[in-house]
């Protein structure tokens, strides 16, 4: 299926069968995605958490106006926005792009004083907005995965 196709394909899921699940494997590639999801600067300010206990997911349905999905879905991930972005999460970003693409070190300390200036330069809510759009991105992709 194209990728055009598969956009036209798409449906909002209402009502899940509770008594089917994802398989494993599909649900790792998911994950997997993920975890390779874009994100402005690569940053990925956000983390991602698979809730499995029924007695919290029962609580989140609560919180969430009581949709059903949350309790009924195979897989619940809760996406989390970085409210506490800093300067320490651009130095270990930096650390370990070294570490995985052999980036020489006067590289990346340029890439990181840009990053630097163009990131902890916004106030404290320009930065939450950021972070929650880098959110979306994963999202988003997670869902094209998924479906």
């Amino acid at each position: 299926m194209s990728p055009v196709e598969s956009l036209e394909w798409r449906y909002a899921t209402k009502k899940f069968d509770n008594t089917k699940r994802i398989s494993d494997s599909d649900f790792k590639e998911i994950l997997k995605t993920l975890q390779l999801a874009p994100s402005s600067y690569g940053l990925q300010p956000f983390e991602f958490w698979v809730i499995e206990d029924e007695t919290l997911r029962a609580e989140l349905k609560e919180r969430a106006f009581n949709q059903p999905q949350v309790t009924d879905a195979s897989h619940l991930i809760l996406f989390l926005s970085r409210t506490d972005f800093a300067e320490t999460d651009i130095d270990k970003f930096i650390e370990l792009s070294q570490e995985v693409r052999d980036i020489p070190n006067e590289q990346a300390q340029q890439y990181a004083e840009m990053m630097k200036g163009a990131v902890l330069s916004k106030s404290t809510r320009d930065i939450e907005e950021w972070t929650s759009l880098q959110t979306y991105l994963a999202i988003g992709q997670t869902l094209k995965v998924a479906a």
